[in-house]
């Protein structure tokens, strides 16, 4: 069907339109920064799952598993009456119906797509396909940076522990120095300007079975890091020929088990925090200003306002995401006589950080309720509005 644009598809059929409309998101897809990111599983860093039966307003649950601390009955000591319950964590992800329209002029001539130029059609799936997956990687990373639906980063860590965005200053910019701070906070799970004792971050698995966790930054973080001194030997020492160099390829890079690679920058308009409510022309982190304003947003980088790279530490299970109804695509023509018409596709979704309610009890020390569960938000200095 992809390959043939001349053949026949009939627009009444339910079964072959969402059929049709869902081989064009298959095909978009693998153009998502997320998709090598996602798996259905919470060993991932976006875990999905798939609900075809799930319309909006209706909720997907995701249950993880705790593992049991009890101590030893040693020797003669009664172990009966003395097991330790085990522990139950969940959340659950609200579904919501997105729609988006395009209008596509006067081409259209008819109704059914076999009468019409199906690559009208196709070319409507496509432009609509390409929107939806910026749309979804948008709300991804604004999940990740604790702007969508105004959910906070619960745990944030900035150079010289800076309280704020507020008391950063010129100085205190990504460095190799400050990585290694990071990665230290990290594993003893304390230490944050925000935030306090929680599990450490669990590491996800890439397809060779290494078990690591992701520092995806910032541009300006990015290249912070790239003019760091100390960064420039270490890294210019450990390949003397430059294949494949940091300093030369730019990213990604390891420094133990630590992925270091880099976000597209944010290019576009908002006007809510809900997923959907912006128009990304291009999809990727934002800055964020001492005001709590985000790239996109009106009043963002006012004079003086000290600016944030917010950079993300990535472990598994960072994000939910959930897929309801499967996607439909629709066509109408215009009230002045066919003049004009629209098309429009239709998605049933939502993606959230994630933050675990304990069903039972939470640990005492390796806390994992009521925060982000697999991510650490990270400022660093930018700049100063204007």
């Amino acid at each position: 069907m992809a390959g043939n644009e001349t053949a026949f598809l009939d627009y009444d059929s339910d079964l072959v339109r969402k059929g049709w409309v869902k081989e064009g998101l298959i095909q978009t897809a693998a153009h998502s920064f997320w998709a090598a990111y996602t798996g259905n599983t919470g060993e991932s860093v976006v875990y999905q799952k798939n609900m075809t039966s799930v319309a909006e307003g209706n909720n997907i649950i995701f249950d993880y598993d705790g593992y049991l601390t009890g101590e030893m009955a040693l020797d003669r000591e009664q172990a009966l009456g003395k097991g330790e319950g085990k522990r139950k964590f969940s959340s659950s992800l609200k579904i919501r119906r997105g729609r988006i329209p395009v209008n596509n002029g006067d081409k259209f001539r008819g109704k059914e797509i076999g009468d019409l130029s199906i690559t009208e059609h196709g070319d409507s799936r496509r432009k609509l396909a390409d929107l939806w997956v910026r749309h979804k990687d948008q709300a991804h990373f604004d999940a990740i940076q604790g702007r969508l639906d105004s959910l906070n980063n619960s745990h944030i860590y900035r150079p010289n522990n800076r309280a704020t965005i507020a008391n950063l200053v010129s100085t205190d910019v990504m460095s190799y120095n400050f990585i290694l701070e990071l990665s230290e906070k990290m594993i003893e799970g304390s230490g944050f300007a925000v935030g306090g004792k929680r599990m450490p971050l669990k590491p996800f698995t890439l397809q060779n079975g290494e078990r690591v966790w992701n520092l995806l930054l910032d541009n300006t973080a990015f290249f912070q890091l790239k003019r760091d001194t100390r960064f420039q030997d270490l890294v210019a020492q450990g390949d003397l020929r430059g294949a494949n160099n940091f300093l030369f390829k730019g990213q990604p890079m390891q420094i133990g088990n630590l992925i270091v690679s880099t976000a597209p920058v944010f290019f576009g308009s908002s006007t809510d925090r809900r997923a959907g409510k912006t128009k990304p022309e291009i999809s990727g982190l934002r800055k964020l200003d001492e005001d709590g304003l985000y790239t996109g947003e009106a009043g963002f980088g006012a004079a003086t306002k000290i600016i944030a790279s917010r950079s993300v530490l990535l472990g598994a299970g960072a994000l939910q995401y959930g897929m309801g109804m499967e996607p439909n695509y629709n066509f109408e023509w215009s009230a002045d006589h066919k003049i004009t018409s629209e098309s429009l596709l239709e998605v049933w979704f939502n993606v959230q950080k994630t933050q675990l309610l304990p069903e039972s009890v939470d640990y005492d020390e390796a806390r994992i309720g009521n925060m982000d569960y697999g991510v650490i938000a990270v400022d660093t200095y930018a700049s100063v509005g204007v």
